[in-house]
């Protein structure tokens, strides 16, 4: 036999039992015995058995009994069971049948008989099990994620599911499978990398040792898509079939470039300024009793410039990984306060031309659903960045507050800087991006100032977005967030009450 096939023995009597085991012993089956139907209920669950030689006559449950009861349960409802019985008569066959039984023996039993019996069945029974086996994974591979192909000994398509047709675009349906090689399809509208991988793809080896991909290059309207191709030779097959497996690699890739291109975007924004100020520790280490005055002076300003960029990379960083820390325990600020909290934000980055206008609507008693550090983060960020990308670095800012419905106020800062395509648009909120268009590293900053920002805003429940001025050139930032008034002058000074007032 090509598979060990399984029989339960069950019979109350050793003598049963042994009868039985002489008939099978040297045929190649596995052989398990229950001496009771209980113990042969729960070794059934245990083994599920390929047919069960099931005693009639046991006592506190008999034949029937557990032949219904197996009947009764999903994983032994299909096995198939012989009723072992002396008796003969119409009625307890009919009894037989009624519980489930497939088929009798009645003792004495004819031992050729019996092992031509059974063995029909056993076969019969695998049979069954791989056609079972076989829906279920054709289930399981249609509705898979992953793409699979069966190629034929021409690497033309035998079978495609339906992950495997969208990904590939091929045409819908069984009998639209292509009449061509499958590289030479693939290769119509992919890249085949590494070439030299795919040069040997088809050789014998039952595994491929590395993936293989197929690319779709950058459109102006999609990006880059990744395809990995594993491929099986199919055991024992004599047409030399073959399996395909295709799956999307998209997220993979796009997070090994990215935490490439973030330690090189790291590398470089620090790199620059502590090589600055380790040149010219070294420089007035060895000759600063031989420089000028105004050399030195000249140096130390460098070093102070660079010591201050470090700083403030490094401080973007912290900023960004503690925001979080921002709207802990912190009161929330009077929309009142705005206003001066942008004038000397303002001061301080040195902005001079800045207006802030308020909504007759909103009373200066309301309150935002944010702490005052909060909102000087989100103001401080939107500063530096109008000023940084502005043409010459003095930007005119217009802040204005307004009351939207549901108990929202909508705070819009604008600047008359430059317009960022929509590409930038999408991505200024992601962490580490910069609207530069090369990566340079000359523009000032991580690129976490907007990430900062969105993640205040998004953590107090309200909204941001980013957009071009349709009305000149320059950007539009609108902040969406929850207000309320103190319901009653006692909340008015809870609301407002600070430490030193």
């Amino acid at each position: 036999m090509d598979e060990q096939s399984t029989i339960l023995i069950v019979d109350d009597e050793p003598a049963g039992r042994e009868a039985l085991e002489g008939v099978f012993f040297s045929q190649g089956y596995k052989l398990l015995f229950a001496e009771n139907g209980q113990q042969a209920y729960d070794h059934a669950l245990e083994g599920t058995p390929d047919v069960i030689l099931l005693d009639v006559m046991m006592p506190n449950m008999d034949g029937f009994e557990v032949c219904r009861k197996m009947r009764a349960h999903p994983l032994l409802q299909e096995v198939p069971i012989l009723i072992v019985t002396a008796l003969d008569d119409r009625d307890s066959r009919l009894k037989g049948i009624e519980a489930g039984a497939d088929d009798f023996i009645t003792k004495p039993f004819d031992r050729v008989e019996l092992r031509a019996r059974v063995r029909t069945i056993t076969r019969l029974n695998r049979y069954r099990r791989l056609l079972l086996e076989k829906a279920r994974f054709a289930w399981v591979v249609e509705q898979a994620s992953e793409g699979y192909l069966i190629l034929d000994e021409n690497d033309r398509i035998l079978y495609a599911n339906r992950s495997v047709r969208v990904l590939l675009g091929l045409p819908p349906g069984e009998d639209a499978l292509l009449d061509q090689p499958f590289q030479q399809f693939v290769e119509k509208s992919f890249r085949c990398e590494p070439e030299s991988a795919w040069q040997t793809w088809r050789d014998d080896n039952a595994y491929e040792p590395l993936p293989i991909y197929l690319i779709q290059p950058e459109t102006p309207t999609s990006q880059p898509i990744w395809l990995e191709l594993r491929t099986l030779r199919l055991p024992g097959s004599a047409n030399r079939n073959r399996l395909l497996r295709i799956s999307q690699v998209n997220e993979q890739i796009n997070s090994l470039l990215g935490m490439w291109n973030f330690h090189s975007f790291l590398t470089h924004k620090l790199r620059t300024p502590v090589s600055n100020l380790t040149f010219g520790a070294e420089i007035l280490l060895q000759h600063h009793d031989r420089l000028p005055a105004e050399e030195v002076t000249e140096i130390l300003r460098g070093m102070q410039a660079s010591s201050k960029r470090l700083e403030r990379e490094i401080d973007d960083i912290l900023k960004f990984v503690h925001t979080p820390a921002l709207t802990q325990g912190q009161q929330n600020i009077r929309l009142g306060d705005l206003p001066d909290r942008a004038a000397e934000i303002a001061v301080e980055m040195n902005v001079a031309d800045i207006s802030v206008t308020m909504d007759e609507r909103l009373s200066t008693r309301a309150h935002l659903g944010f702490s005052g550090p909060a909102l000087e983060t989100v103001l401080t960020e939107l500063f530096e960045n109008s000023k940084k990308f502005h043409p010459q670095l003095s930007p005119r800012i217009e802040i204005s507050v307004c009351a939207k419905d549901a108990g929202m106020a909508l705070i819009t800062f604008k600047d008359d800087g430059v317009c960022l395509s929509p590409y930038q648009l999408a991505n200024m909120f992601t962490p580490y991006f910069q609207a530069e268009k090369y990566f340079t590293g000359e523009i000032d900053g991580m690129g976490l100032g907007l990430a900062t920002v969105a993640a205040l805003v998004w953590g107090a429940n309200g909204e941001c977005r980013l957009s071009n001025r349709t009305d000149q050139d320059g950007i539009q930032v609108d902040i969406l967030l929850p207000y309320s008034e103190p319901k009653n002058v006692q909340d008015f000074v809870k609301v407002n009450a600070r430490p030193g007032k």
